[in-house]
């Protein structure tokens, strides 16, 4: 998610579209890291999964840069910023969940409770006065957004 959420970061940064050569590039990434993964022998608990969740995160990554600019590409820092802040709660949301699977417990909430907390004081020192930010008062619809996708992707693969 982080390197497709790159790609769409640096176009809002230059008030374009996103690249599609940096889009395959990120496509190409997470299918080799996936591939990795589902090597005969890992104790994965889905297989043969990789397109489907790679299409999923496309269109999750494509709709919030969508929300976050609404009137369509126009530069804005702020708003390459939010992206990423994003990206980087929804990353340390997955491992979270994912410490929690590979000791076979619960997810700790005091992780996802920092992973918060992160979150909202980046999404708060963006949105002072000054800033470009093409939308506010968004931080939460899009933690929601970002929280609900998480659990949709990783709880079912993640319980036995």
């Amino acid at each position: 998610m982080r390197n497709r959420t790159k790609c769409y970061s640096k176009a809002v940064t230059a008030g374009t579209t996103a690249d599609g050569e940096c889009l395959t590039t990120a496509s190409d990434k997470f299918s080799k890291s996936w591939t990795k993964l589902e090597v005969p022998g890992n104790d994965c608990r889905t297989s043969g999964d990789a397109a489907a969740i790679e299409s999923d995160v496309d269109g999750f990554v494509g709709g919030l840069a969508n929300v976050l600019e609404p009137s369509g590409p126009q530069p804005s820092r702020c708003t390459s910023k939010k992206l990423q802040a994003a990206a980087k709660k929804a990353s340390a949301m997955a491992k979270c969940y994912g410490k929690a699977a590979t000791k076979g417990i619960g997810v700790d909430s005091n992780c996802l409770l920092k992973a918060d907390s992160k979150f909202l004081q980046t999404w708060t020192k963006l949105e002072a006065p000054g800033n470009d930010c093409l939308t506010s008062g968004d931080e939460s619809n899009i933690k929601s957004a970002v929280e609900a996708f998480v659990i949709d992707q990783l709880v079912p693969t993640l319980q036995p």
